[in-house]
Parts: structure tokens; C-alpha cells; sequence
């Protein structure tokens, strides 16, 4: 974990047995004069410099698995990712991410949940911390990008603003438009390695589908039809499902629930009909749910960059530029999620993609991607 100097490093070690990981020491290095400038106890970063004093501790009681962190680009500023979460309003020391001085003092509190987030700057070149998704308990949540401003955190509560996404990406109520995706406004990735360079102030963000027997989800919305014709072993077959307005060929669709549930692409269609190859035999009532659909609407298996501006008032509208589908999804397979990174001019991004197909049983390859890009300035 480096500052954009490369010049300072900050990392933990610990000792890994059978029952575990378990952390030992907060180190400060600095690559210029070759020496360790900090070293010091995980639990003196807690309040009391006490394990007890970390809310993380007191959930677990175990000394494994309690944090991960990230060296700040700018060398002032140390992020722990306490793996503790709660909402603005519950906050405890030790919990969530919080922010820490070269020597790990505590300098407050960046975000109350550990959740996906990145460390760059903003377009003023504000150092900052963003955050997907924001923990007020409102229906917003799940469309906000939240943005804290390194330079003003408190050691006593949460002080992020937060920018958002048209309701279209989370069908908050009163919405009549978009597709929410099953994990999307709490899994999705961003990417502040951009805003390090010559282009400061764009996140990338990337986003997935849910979907799959691994999970039990296929997308929420739009709604499931049914198969309309049972299908009584593996083939080629054609049914007549009780709505056709998810379906056409090449789509890609979910047939039945739990172990049962297969993908299949339909290969043939008619106003009332559909075949396509099963891998299973299903009932006339099997649930068809639309797994390709999911490339319709904004921010759906997407990649866009997002500006970051901490001057922007609390609850703005996000100002973003979208870039392409990402066309992942992800039933069991972490690596199926895009993770989109971007370099720090922001020209180029890689991402990883299973390109339209349910990963699980099949167990279809996660694809790498490397994609040229314009400046956001250049749309």
C-alpha cells in the first residue's frame, strides 16, 4: 500500500496458523531512507489501545480477519477498513473506515460500513475517500456514492456527503424506469486510481448481475413468466411461455429455482412460442426470468466515471459518463465481477467479464478486458 510517490509504504503483518490470521503490527515504511518509521500493536490503534476498544473486536472476539487497509496516495493519510459495519447513527471506534496520521493516530472516521471503496482525490485535488452506496438509513442509500473529504473527518461521527445516481439504478420508489439487479447498489466496484494522475476527480464504477442457483436470484426485475409447456427431458425443446416480452433470440433467460435452475439462450421465437436447448427437464410452471435483460438501462453490467467534487452539495445529482456494458454476471464466482480498474490518467481500464453467462455449474470462463479510453473532459 504506496503513496503516488512511491516512496511511503503502509502494511500490517500478522501470523497465519490452523486457527487463522492473526494480526500483530501496523508498519510505516519509508523507501527513500530505508527505514521503518512506525511500528506499533494493531490494538493501539482502538480507543484505550485496547483490543476491547475496537467495536470489531467486541463483535467477534476473535483475533482474525479484523481489518484490511490502504495508503492514501497522498502520504498525509492512512485508511483501516475495520470489518465491522454499522449506519451513521451507530458508528463505534474500531468499526467501519477510519483514517490515521503516518504514525496510525486516529484522525476520524471516513465511512461507518466497510463496504466497497477507494482512496484518490477529487477534482479540486481534495484527498478523499468514496464509498458505494451511503449508510443513513433512507431510501437513497442504495443510489449514493458517498464522498469523504479526508481534510475535515471528525473523530466523533461520520461527516461524507454524498452525490446520486438517477433513481433509475436502484428503482427507488416513484421510478417507472430501469433495472435493478440483485446485489447492485451494495456490490457494485469503484476505482479511484484515475484521479491520482493528470486527471483528477473521476471514480470508474463498475457493476454486475446476481443471478444463478448458487444464489437463489436472478434479476428482481422485470417480472418472471413461466415455461407454459413442461419439457420432460434434456433436448432441444419449444414451449409456449405465459409472456413474451423478455424473451427473442439470443436472449438469455433463468428457467426454474434452487438446484433445478438452468440458463438457457433461446434460439428460435414466435409471437407465442420459444425453443432452446434445456439441460433439465422442468414442469409447465417452472419460473422464466430474463438473465440478459440485465444490459437494459443505466448502470446495468456497466462501466462509467463518476466526478467527484466535495464542493458539491449533500444529495446532488451525480454527474457521470458512461463508458460500455460490462455484461458480467456472477452466481458463486467472486472474480466474475468486473473489479474494473482504471490507470492513472484515466486512458485505459481493465475488467473481467463471464460476457452474458451464468458462471455457476458450467463453470464458463471469467474473460479479461482491456478497453482505450477518452478523457471524461473529452465527451
Amino acid at each position: 500500500m504506496f503513496d503516488k510517490t512511491d516512496r511511503y509504504f503502509s502494511f500490517t503483518c500478522d501470523k497465519v496458523d490452523g486457527s487463522g490470521r492473526h494480526e500483530i503490527d501496523f508498519i510505516r515504511y519509508d523507501r527513500t531512507t530505508d527505514k521503518v518509521t512506525t511500528q506499533t500493536k494493531w490494538y493501539n490503534l482502538c480507543a484505550g489501545k485496547v483490543p476491547t476498544g475496537c467495536a470489531v473486536w467486541s463483535k467477534t472476539g476473535l483475533r482474525h480477519n479484523l481489518f484490511r487497509m490502504n495508503q492514501h496516495p497522498d502520504s498525509r493519510f492512512i485508511t483501516v477498513i475495520w470489518q465491522c459495519g454499522a449506519g451513521d447513527a451507530t458508528w463505534k471506534r474500531g468499526c467501519g473506515t477510519e483514517v490515521f496520521d503516518p504514525s496510525y493516530n486516529f484522525l476520524g472516521v471516513a465511512s461507518p460500513y466497510p463496504g466497497h471503496q477507494d482512496v484518490g482525490y477529487d477534482v479540486n485535488g481534495v484527498p478523499v475517500l468514496v464509498s458505494v452506496g451511503s449508510f443513513r438509513s433512507d431510501v437513497q442509500d442504495g443510489r449514493a456514492i458517498a464522498i469523504a473529504d479526508l481534510t475535515k473527518v471528525s473523530t466523533t461521527g461520520v461527516t461524507y456527503k454524498r452525490i446520486l445516481l438517477p433513481c433509475s439504478y436502484s428503482r427507488q420508489t416513484g421510478c417507472d424506469t430501469g433495472t435493478f439487479l440483485g446485489a447492485k447498489s451494495g456490490a457494485s466496484h469503484i476505482s479511484m486510481t484515475g484521479s491520482w494522475g493528470s486527471l483528477p476527480g473521476y471514480g470508474l464504477f463498475s457493476t454486475m448481475m446476481l443471478a444463478g442457483p448458487y444464489r437463489g436470484n436472478a434479476p428482481d426485475f422485470p417480472a418472471a413468466t413461466t415455461l407454459g409447456t413442461a419439457v420432460s427431458s434434456p433436448g432441444i425443446g419449444t414451449v409456449t411461455p405465459g409472456s413474451m416480452s423478455q424473451i427473442a433470440v439470443g436472449v438469455v433467460s433463468t428457467v426454474d429455482t434452487g438446484a433445478n435452475m438452468k440458463s438457457v439462450t433461446w434460439t428460435v421465437v414466435t409471437p407465442t412460442t420459444a425453443t432452446a436447448a434445456f439441460a433439465k427437464a422442468h414442469a409447465s410452471s417452472a419460473a422464466v426470468k430474463c438473465l440478459s435483460c440485465g444490459d437494459t438501462g443505466f448502470g446495468a453490467m456497466e462501466n462509467f466515471a463518476v466526478k467527484i467534487d466535495t464542493t458539491a452539495p449533500d444529495n446532488s445529482p451525480a454527474v457521470f459518463y458512461r463508458i460500455g456494458r460490462t455484461m458480467a454476471i456472477r452466481d458463486n464466482d467472486y472474480n466474475a465481477e468486473p473489479h474494473t480498474a482504471v490507470n492513472r490518467d484515466f486512458t485505459q481500464i481493465t475488467w473481467g467479464s463471464t460476457w452474458n453467462q451464468d458462471p455457476s455449474n458450467s463453470l464458463y470462463p471469467v474473460y479479461g478486458f482491456w478497453t482505450e479510453l477518452n478523457s471524461p473532459t473529452h465527451h
